[in-house]
């Protein structure tokens, strides 16, 4: 897997690292932008000792790159893309020069898309689950996955189903690139899931819902890429998918989709799991 981050961001000047096991960094092309305009570029290759202190290779995946900013107002919109792929790391908090009081620790969050996914499994830093789960999710905007362990090494085995937290939390360190801390909370019917819904209107957000009875969940396959008012559900369901909730299943989503939970004659308790907010 690719990780990274951008740790400091100044009007002339974008430092961070950029790290894979399975794929060498250093020497690779990086490029700053502000709305799509190249602001600067330069290679990877700096010695960042925390990071080998980390554990993360021989700690030469260090960057800095000279920038140039028409407006200084800018640097905290600068990002940073790996050349010839849409693999970027965006700014969460940064260090910026001159506002010693905004001064935060720094994450970075990769934009999925079909592109920057096609980029890791061409140089198999992917493995099979975690390929399906991002193709579903960027394509999709929703993707379940079984909770129960019945294989291991091609043996079938009798095993309890695996914590749905460790499983939300497994998908959400990888939709982030990185370890996150996961906010947890409970609804129990769709006009909670609605408000949920109404909170992602601006960006992509996450969830992961399990259910503690079995429960269905319409959602309307990629309605996370319109770019109409997310407030206003559809009022025709017509061509929604049917997934399935319950004990055994654990359902990750894309809130900017379109779904509804079925009316059921025993309402479910829904457990749902994202990232909290930095």
């Amino acid at each position: 897997m690719l990780r990274g981050a951008i740790d400091f961001a100044a009007a002339d000047r974008v430092s961070g690292w950029i790290f894979a096991r399975a794929v060498p960094v250093e020497g690779l092309l990086l490029q700053a932008f502000v709305d799509g305009l190249c602001v600067g570029e330069g290679l990877v290759g700096l010695y960042r000792e925390d990071i080998k202190a980390a554990g993360l290779g021989d700690g030469r995946c260090g960057f800095s790159l000279a920038i140039t900013l028409s407006d200084p107002s800018d640097t905290e919109r600068v990002y940073v893309r790996l050349a010839e792929s849409d693999f970027l790391l965006k700014q969460n908090s940064v260090t910026v020069a001159g506002k010693a009081d905004q001064s935060r620790s720094a994450s970075a969050r990769i934009c999925w898309d079909t592109v920057s996914i096609e980029w890791m499994r061409q140089r198999e830093a992917l493995e099979q689950h975690e390929l399906d789960l991002l193709t579903a999710l960027v394509r999709f905007g929703v993707y379940d996955r079984s909770l129960k362990q019945t294989k291991r090494g091609g043996v079938t085995v009798a095993k309890e189903p695996v914590s749905a937290e460790k499983q939300a939390a497994a998908v959400f360190n990888l939709l982030s690139v990185g370890d996150v801390t996961l906010h947890c909370q409970t609804i129990g019917d769709d006009e909670a899931l609605s408000q949920l819904c109404v909170q992602a209107t601006k960006s992509a957000c996450y969830a992961a819902l399990h259910a503690d009875r079995a429960a269905q969940l319409l959602v309307m396959e990629g309605s996370h890429e319109n770019k109409e008012d997310r407030r206003v559900r559809p009022t025709d369901w017509v061509g929604a998918v049917q997934y399935a909730l319950g004990p055994d299943r654990l359902v990750i989503v894309d809130l900017r989709c379109a779904m509804k939970l079925n009316a059921q004659p025993v309402s479910p308790v829904i457990t749902t799991w994202s990232v909290c907010s930095q």
